[in-house]
């Protein structure tokens, strides 16, 4: 034992001056670190003493009378916490063991054993366990102040006798049980454990008690409170082994029933999107196929079928012929012009060679040679670099998209582009003088419902402004951390 470098204090109540002599002479001969023998003959002088004094142990031959010495009772009860108390007996009868317990005693040694050997013993192992105990008393106060300070339940399982020890606020707030304290008896846990863990959550336990030198264990299950309702809990613990053999466990029991319920809300609601995504796509895909084979039909088909009815002619009617060939070779020049607009429509541009402004400037040049629209692009608040070419062609599909509808429907001379980003918003702004529309009685085609779905693969909004006779604006707003990340752009203007 590491006795204190000052040496070791000792209190010694003793009426009997001889035996207090025969004391002295025998803790001398227990050859340990003294530094002083505190003495006393009396109750009040020991009071005083203890006053103005800590000893590191204290031996005591005399058993106060309780009416008459309460004060000193009362002070040597509140030292035994830090302070161990050893009892000197004359005999060995029971009621002196009970007078020394009352007193908090740590230790009784008898008079006529009283040796310097057994005396140097005493001492060690009294400060010793006494300097555990403190040690563990306040590692208990510790435990319980984390646990009132949380909602978690903190344990401790002795496995040899199988019952465990719970403490903590998560015991009325979590289990619904009325104390915040609690023996549990074998096998409390295990039947509370919800059917479907029960097996899977023990025989993990198992498995982690026969794995050598593995002191940690850890789980996630649903534990039935009070109520009857199954709450979250992930549990872990530190196992104590002796001789390789598991003998204690001590851990925390957090609720995690929220989080479990918001992550399996999230996981529904992206399950959703991506459904959502799916069929938009699909409906894509389906229309985009419509209107190519209306295209197909309804332009390329017919002049090709007039091209044959010419050609077909021009065989028969030798008069006209030149006429016929000429009309037919017209026909299937706009029909290969037809199919060369429809192709172009359909190619996916190469954006990540030409990059998003030149491959818009590129659409509206095609779009205005063979259309009566004039297109304005402003791309000056614009910068691209550090947007990948998924996010790029989604812009150019949009764009592509509502210039589409323009040509369609909107009967428009002049249709205007305003592409800008900064460090919150990538904003699209499409605007046209046509005919215009009442959004309130206007159902949606599917070139907006498009738009919708692309915008919507990164968290896009999508606004119409349109009244009769004053054209329509489409707006498109990208959240920048979506698609961004932490980029700051020069332009920081944009409300």
């Amino acid at each position: 034992m590491n006795y204190p470098i000052k040496g070791i204090v000792v209190l010694l109540l003793e009426q009997n001056e001889k035996e207090k002599d025969l004391f002295l002479q025998v803790l001398k001969n227990a050859e340990t670190n003294i530094a002083s023998v505190l003495t006393a003959t009396s109750f009040k002088e020991a009071q005083q003493l203890l006053e103005h004094n800590r000893p590191d142990i204290i031996f005591s031959s005399v058993f106060p009378d309780e009416d008459n010495n309460e004060a000193f009772i009362n002070t040597l009860k509140e030292l035994s916490i830090i302070i161990p108390l050893v009892m000197i007996s004359n005999d060995d009868h029971n009621n002196v063991s009970i007078k020394s317990l009352a007193l908090g005693a740590d230790d009784q040694i008898f008079r006529k054993e009283l040796s310097g050997p057994l005396l140097r013993k005493t001492i060690q192992y009294s400060i010793e366990r006494k300097k555990n105990t403190e040690q563990l008393r306040e590692a208990i106060e510790r435990h319980q102040l984390i646990a009132k300070a949380t909602n978690d339940i903190a344990w401790d399982w002795e496995i040899t006798k199988k019952n465990t020890f719970w403490i903590g606020n998560g015991i009325k707030n979590i289990l619904k049980f009325p104390k915040n304290e609690m023996n549990i008896a074998a096998g409390f846990w295990e039947n509370h454990l919800h059917p479907d863990d029960k097996e899977r959550v023990i025989n993990k336990l198992k498995q982690v008690f026969e794995k050598e030198h593995s002191n940690n264990w850890e789980d996630e299950y649903r534990f039935k409170n009070q109520e009857g309702e199954y709450k979250f809990i992930y549990d872990r613990g530190f196992i104590i082994y002796k001789n390789n053999v598991p003998v204690r466990m001590l851990g925390i029991m957090e609720d995690i029933t929220t989080k479990v319920l918001l992550e399996r809300k999230l996981e529904t609601e992206k399950l959703l999107k991506q459904k959502q995504i799916s069929e938009a796509v699909i409906t894509a895909q389906e229309k985009e196929r419509t209107e190519i084979g209306k295209e197909l039909h309804d332009n390329v088909n017919q002049l090709l079928s007039a091209s044959r009815l010419y050609i077909d002619a021009a065989i028969t009617d030798k008069k006209n012929q030149a006429f016929l060939l000429k009309q037919a070779s017209s026909f299937i020049k706009n029909a290969i012009e037809e199919i060369r607009i429809l192709s172009k429509a359909l190619h996916t541009p190469l954006i990540n060679e030409l990059g998003l402004k030149e491959s818009i400037n590129n659409l509206a040049e095609e779009i205005m040679a063979v259309s009566h629209l004039n297109i304005n692009v402003n791309c000056a608040d614009f910068e691209e670099e550090m947007l990948n070419d998924n996010f790029k062609l989604t812009i150019y599909r949009i764009i592509q998209e509502q210039l589409t509808n323009i040509l369609k429907h909107s009967k428009a001379a002049n249709a205007n582009i305003i592409l800008s980003n900064n460090n919150q918003f990538v904003l699209i702004e499409i605007k046209d003088n046509g005919i215009g529309f009442d959004i309130n009685q206007k159902r949606q085609g599917i070139g907006i419902t498009n738009i919708h779905s692309r915008a919507g693969m990164y968290n896009g909004t999508i606004k119409l402004d349109s009244r009769p006779l004053k054209g329509c604006t489409l707006y498109v707003r990208f959240p920048a951390s979506e698609v961004l990340g932490n980029i700051v752009f020069n332009n920081s203007n944009y409300q």
